[in-house]
């Protein structure tokens, strides 16, 4: 009897660590740049972009702009940010859990950011 309380309150202490622990960056990510040919840039392009590939806006700030697709057969939902850099853009997709981090991304990094890309050059034309 004593083993089994031993055994769930150790279990509960590590659902807790999982949950309030500091945030490790090993969770799985690719980017990608886009040359942007203009100084100015297309927010409203970019927002469209994303919401065309199922993004739901999160964030969009002058530095940055950033859609998160909800959790999935394949992942935990996927964070796809635009960071403005100089003389273009870094896209970047990852997969964010909120509990735990997700390591492998099943290839689904890879697809959004060529789905942006596509969609990306479907608008620019």
């Amino acid at each position: 009897m004593i083993f089994i309380l031993v055994g769930l309150i150790v279990e509960v202490l590590l659902i807790l660590y999982w949950v309030f622990a500091p945030r490790r960056d090993i969770s799985a990510k690719k980017e990608i740049f886009i040359p942007l040919d203009t100084g100015r840039i297309p927010r409203k392009k970019i927002k469209e972009t994303l919401e065309s590939i199922g993004c739901r806006i999160v964030r969009d700030q002058k530095t940055d702009i950033a859609g998160y697709i909800g959790s999935n057969i394949s992942s935990w939902g996927e964070m796809i940010s635009v960071v403005f850099v100089d003389k273009g853009m870094k896209v970047q997709s990852e997969c964010v859990g909120r509990l735990f981090p997700q390591v492998m991304d099943w290839s689904k990094n890879r697809r959004n950011l060529t789905r942006f890309k596509a969609e990306w050059e479907k608008k620019s034309n």
